[in-house]
């Protein structure tokens, strides 16, 4: 039987901008996943910024926290913006303790 997903990913568009709204947990089991969604949106051709929506998202470990960085180092590479928004209490304290919540909000002071 396979295991169901405790997180989630809907797209949709605003201009060139992609919005990747997450949802549930994002944990070791997620970030594989979760890193190759952000950076294969980040390559769209038409796609200029990609803003993660953390609203739903209930927690949040290094390993997720890893896919996000690394969607960050990917737009650097590529001239592309990578942003958050949305993040929870709970979300934001790991995002703050790790230092990259600045970083990741498109805010590097």
């Amino acid at each position: 039987m396979a295991e169901t997903p405790l997180w989630s990913s809907r797209l949709h568009d605003e201009g060139t901008t992609r919005i990747i709204a997450l949802g549930g947990e994002l944990d070791l089991a997620a970030a594989d996943e979760l890193r190759l969604t952000l950076i294969d949106q980040l390559d769209e051709p038409a796609t200029e910024a990609v803003v993660a929506d953390l609203s739903a998202v209930i927690f949040l470990d290094s390993a997720a926290l890893g896919a996000l960085v690394a969607a960050l180092n990917h737009c650097h590479r590529t001239g592309k913006s990578f942003t958050i928004t949305g993040a929870s209490p709970s979300v934001r304290q790991v995002l703050d303790i790790t230092g990259v919540y600045q970083l990741l909000i498109g805010n590097p002071d």
